[in-house]
């Protein structure tokens, strides 16, 4: 709901405290659910001063059709200088539940990288959709999160030169090639548990079988 209402926001140039008691996504928004979204919305303004010749995309899908056309989703903010060189990517986070930018991240089949997986990967399915490889050779990643208190602030950036990006892309694909992974009650224990295919598809195909409340 404060997705769509920072949506709303941007593209008609308002404050989301001009939306409070309105409805978005079924949910009423609060004073408190506003103050949030500006955080956000002042944050995109900011940007768009600081580069003035980038365009931006908001809410915007792409897809990393150079791996899998089923890896797509959609981006809160895209921003793209090609005179510079520079994408960024930014993401709000609404939730409660803390979103690192720079943790170590398990890649299922490949090993460890540095950064947030889902926010890399928006990076590189938008290369893929907007064809900016060889055009980019720096990315910012950026996560917005008003509502959790973090050492580095509610507003948290990594920036990844295009050999990174180009590391992150192998990463993906080795990831998504792999057909020898075998999930079942032993990915308790693994770490990579989070983010393997493999595994959710198990758990998404036993909520169909006639097992008890208990097992399921």
């Amino acid at each position: 709901a404060v997705h769509e209402l920072t949506e709303v926001a941007q593209k008609f140039g308002l404050s989301c405290h001009d939306f409070v008691g309105m409805k978005f996504n079924s949910i009423i928004m609060s004073e408190e659910d506003a103050e949030a979204g500006q955080v956000y919305v002042n944050y995109v303004r900011q940007l768009k001063q600081q580069y003035p010749n980038m365009t931006f995309y908001i809410e915007e899908k792409v897809c990393m059709s150079s791996i899998s056309n089923e890896l797509w989703g959609t981006s809160d903010l895209i921003g793209v200088d090609e005179t510079l060189g520079l994408l960024i990517i930014l993401d709000y986070k609404n939730g409660w539940g803390l979103v690192e930018i720079n943790g170590t991240q398990v890649i299922t089949g490949y090993g460890q990288l540095v950064g947030n997986a889902q926010l890399v990967g928006y990076a590189l399915a938008a290369m893929d959709s907007l064809q900016l490889w060889g055009k980019i050779n720096r990315v910012i990643t950026g996560i917005v999160q008003p509502n959790v208190e973090h050492i580095d602030g509610v507003i948290r950036q990594k920036e990844f030169n295009i050999e990174c990006i180009k590391q992150w892309h192998h990463a993906y694909y080795v990831s998504h090639g792999r057909t020898d992974i075998v999930a079942g009650k032993w990915c308790t224990h693994c770490k990579a548990a989070g983010t393997c295919s493999a595994r959710i598809q198990r758990t998404l195909g036993m909520t169909f079988f006639n097992e008890s409340i208990s097992t399921l």
